[in-house]
């Protein structure tokens, strides 16, 4: 139970309707001790995993990406984040349902937190209008950058 009564289970199913409520929500969320947010992380809705994605804690974020009702846009949207730890990049990688995703794999190699390994790994998966785009651009490793052009010009062969 927090403070005002509500047990965490009721606040894992709650549906804010309105933007008072979501920021409602989210203070109320602030003021749990992290072992209640990890619960919570495993319990909640989709609002409350979009609120504790962006937690500063690790393991709260794990727990978000741990919860069995996670769905495939939502992987995507987190694994474009670039305020994820490296950890939870990690879990995605090694989850092979996720991996079938083409949107997930792009959103992994286009995230400079992905480890460079991984994203030389994911280039081949890639379509060329991807590849050209990540050769072009300035916010991922060099590395892999290299690797997108490198792949390029191997595929006008």
């Amino acid at each position: 139970m927090d403070r005002e009564g509500r047990s965490l289970q009721a606040i894992a199913e709650s549906r804010p309707v309105t933007e008072q409520d979501k920021a409602n929500l989210f203070f109320e969320i602030q003021g749990m001790s992290v072992a209640e947010r990890i619960k919570l992380a495993l319990l909640g809705n989709k609002e409350v995993r979009r609120i504790l994605i962006r937690d500063p804690v690790k393991s709260v974020q794990v727990a978000v990406i741990n919860n069995p009702r996670i769905t495939d846009s939502e992987v995507e949207r987190i694994a474009a984040s670039r305020t994820v730890d490296e950890e939870v990049i990690r879990q995605i990688l090694n989850n092979r349902d996720w991996m079938k995703n083409y949107a997930v794999k792009l959103a992994l190699v286009k995230n400079p937190k992905t480890p460079v390994k991984a994203s030389l790994r994911l280039l081949p998966h890639l379509r060329t209008k991807d590849l050209k785009d990540i050769a072009r651009s300035k916010n991922i490793s060099n590395v892999v950058v290299v690797g997108a052009k490198k792949l390029l010009e191997s595929r006008q062969f």
